[in-house]
C-alpha cells in the first residue's frame, strides 16, 4: 500500500477537528517514576533513569543495571489536548434532544454556546501525542574511581500542533460581508527518531560531605519520518459586496523511511514498496548531545543543572519542500469551478519538489532540580524525599514547548517494605497543571514502577484533556 502525499499538509493543518487527542529528549516525563512525580526528575533521576535526563546522575547507582522489555516494557505516553475536555465534547457533541415525532436530533448550539466553543480554542487550541519506548539500556561502573558508563536504544515519536482559531469562527460565524479569519496560528511538527545514546559519568569528591557529578551523553540519531509547517499567512474573508476571497501562503517540510512507501504527487516514478522492519532505512540522521552536573550536600540536598539534545538532524531521504502561495476569489458558489478552487486552496499539489537534504534542531531543553532528602534530614527509618524541577524547552521542535514547566513531588517508602508510593503536580508547559501518581516495587534485583503524569484525569475522567501511561522495568546486579 502506498501514500499519496498530495493532501498531507490541509490534513495536517485540520489534523486536530478529528484527532482524539514528553519524553526523554524534551520537556516531558522520561519513565514511570518521573511521571508519577509530576516531571520534578532533574536532581533525583538516577542510574539509567537518568539518561536523556541529566547524564550525571549516572554515576550516582553503582553496578551493573540493564532495562529491557522483560518484565515489563520501558513505555510511557500522551496524548490530547490542552484546552478540550470529555465533558465539553459530550456537550457540544454528544448531547441531542427528543424532536415531537421520537427522534433523537443534534443539539443545538445558541449564540452562548458558540462563543464559548470558540474562547475554548482561544485558551489553547493545542494538540500533543508523544510516545516513548526504551529497547535496550545498560550500564555498569567498573570501578568508583574510573566512573559510570551505559549504552541505550530509544525510540521517540512525537506530534504537536495548535488548531487555528480562524477555522473554528469560519465554522460557527459563517463569512457575513466584511467578515476575515486568518489561519496564522496554525503550528503542526511530527517525527519519529531513534536515539543511540553512549553516556558516561563521574563522581568528584569534594569532601566526605560534599561531592559533584559531571556527566556526557553523545547521541546518535537516526530519523525515521519528519512533516512540518515552517511558517503560513493565510486568511479567508468576505469583502462588502460577499465575494469570498481567500489567500493560502506556507511552506513545509517532509522526509519519509524508504521503508513507507510514501508517494509524491510530483514525482514520475512510484515510491519503493513499504515493508515492515524492525530497522527501517533511516530518512535523515544526526548528532546530539547532553550535559549536565548534579551537586550533593550531606547526603541531604542535591542540586541540579542540564542541558540535552544539543545537536540536529540532516534530512535526506524522500526529503520534500512545499511551497504554497495561491489565492482566490469566488463571487458564484453555484459554479463547481469556483467551489473547486476553494477546496483546493490549502492543497500541496503542485507546490512540491524534492530536495537533497534540510535539516532540523534536535528538542533543546534546559533543566533545573533540587531535592532534600527528609529521612536523613530527620532521621526517618523509611525514605522520604522531596524534589523540585523546573524545565524550559529552548525550541518548538516535536515533544518539546517554550512555556516553562514547575514541579514538585514526593516518594515515599513505608515501613520499610519494597514498596515506592510517589506523586507531584506540576504548573505550566504545555499541558498548564499535572498531577502525577505512582508507584514501585523495589525487589533488590528487580524494580517496577508504573505511573501516570495526568492523574486527574482518572479521578475525573469528564474534565480530562489528556490520557497518559507510564510502565518500565530494571534489572540492578
Amino acid at each position: 500500500m502506498k501514500n499519496n502525499i498530495k493532501y498531507i499538509i490541509p490534513i495536517l493543518l485540520m489534523a486536530a477537528l478529528s484527532i482524539n487527542a514528553q519524553i526523554g529528549g524534551s520537556i516531558g516525563m522520561p519513565d514511570a517514576r518521573s511521571s508519577s512525580m509530576a516531571g520534578a526528575y532533574t536532581a533525583v533521576s538516577e542510574g539509567l533513569y537518568s539518561i536523556g535526563v541529566n547524564p550525571a546522575n549516572l554515576s550516582m547507582s553503582k553496578g551493573i543495571e540493564l532495562i529491557i522489555p522483560l518484565p515489563l516494557p520501558s513505555f510511557s505516553g500522551i496524548a490530547g489536548s490542552n484546552f478540550f475536555s470529555l465533558s465539553d465534547y459530550n456537550y457540544y457533541f454528544g448531547s441531542y434532544t427528543i424532536d415531537e415525532n421520537g427522534k433523537k436530533r443534534g443539539r443545538y448550539l445558541n449564540d452562548a454556546d458558540k462563543k464559548n466553543f470558540i474562547d475554548l480554542f482561544g485558551k489553547g487550541g493545542g494538540i500533543h501525542m508523544n510516545l516513548f519506548v526504551r529497547y535496550f539500556a545498560l550500564s555498569a561502573t567498573p570501578w568508583e574511581s574510573f566512573g559510570s558508563l551505559a549504552f541505550s536504544v530509544t525510540d521517540q515519536i512525537a506530534a504537536d500542533g495548535t488548531i487555528p482559531t480562524g477555522i473554528v469562527e469560519l465554522l460557527f460565524k459563517g463569512n457575513p460581508p466584511n467578515s476575515r479569519y486568518d489561519f496564522n496560528d496554525t503550528e503542526f511538527k511530527s517525527w519519529w527518531i531513534r536515539k543511540y545514546s553512549f553516556s558516561f559519568s563521574k563522581e568528584f569528591k569534594i569532601s566526605y560531605e560534599k561531592s559533584i557529578n559531571a556527566g556526557i551523553s553523545l547521541n546518535i540519531i537516526s530519523g525515521l519520518f519528519y512533516a512540518g509547517l515552517d511558517e503560513i499567512d493565510s486568511e479567508i474573508f468576505t469583502d462588502s459586496l460577499g465575494n469570498i476571497h481567500g489567500k493560502a501562503s506556507y511552506s513545509a517540510k517532509s522526509a519519509f523511511s524508504p521503508n513507507f512507501g510514501v508517494e509524491y504527487d510530483f514525482e514520475n516514478q512510484s515510491a519503493t514498496e513499504e515493508s515492515v522492519s524492525a530497522f527501517p532505512e533511516p530518512a535523515g540522521a544526526g548528532l546530539g548531545a547532553d550535559i549536565g552536573i548534579s551537586y550533593r550536600h550531606n547526603s541531604v540536598f542535591k542540586f541540579a543543572l542540564a542541558v540535552t539534545d544539543i545537536g540536529k538532524i540532516e534530512w535526506n531521504k524522500r526529503a520534500a519542500q512545499f511551497n504554497v502561495n495561491r489565492s482566490v476569489r469566488i463571487d458564484d458558489l453555484s459554479e463547481e469551478a469556483q467551489r473547486d478552487s476553494l477546496t483546493n486552496l490549502f492543497s500541496t499539489e503542485g507546490a512540491g519538489k524534492s530536495v537533497d537534504k534540510f535539516s532540523t534542531p534536535l528538542a533543546t531543553t534546559l533543566r533545573f532540580g533540587a531535592s532534600i532528602d527528609l529521612a536523613n534530614l530527620l532521621e526517618l527509618k523509611n525514605k522520604l524525599q522531596i524534589a523540585a524541577g523546573y524545565v524550559q524547552g529552548l525550541n518548538k521542535m516535536p515533544g518539546n514547548t517554550t512555556s516553562p514547566r514547575f514541579s514538585i513531588g514526593v516518594e515515599w517508602k513505608p515501613f520499610e517494605s519494597v514498596l515506592s508510593l510517589r506523586s507531584g503536580v506540576a504548573f505550566g508547559g504545555w499541558a498548564k497543571f499535572r498531577w502525577g501518581l505512582g508507584m514501585g516495587l523495589d525487589f533488590g534485583l528487580l524494580e517496577l514502577n508504573a505511573g501516570a503524569s495526568n492523574f486527574q484525569n482518572v479521578a475525573s475522567p469528564s474534565s480530562g484533556k489528556m490520557i497518559s501511561i507510564a510502565v518500565d522495568s530494571r534489572w540492578k546486579f
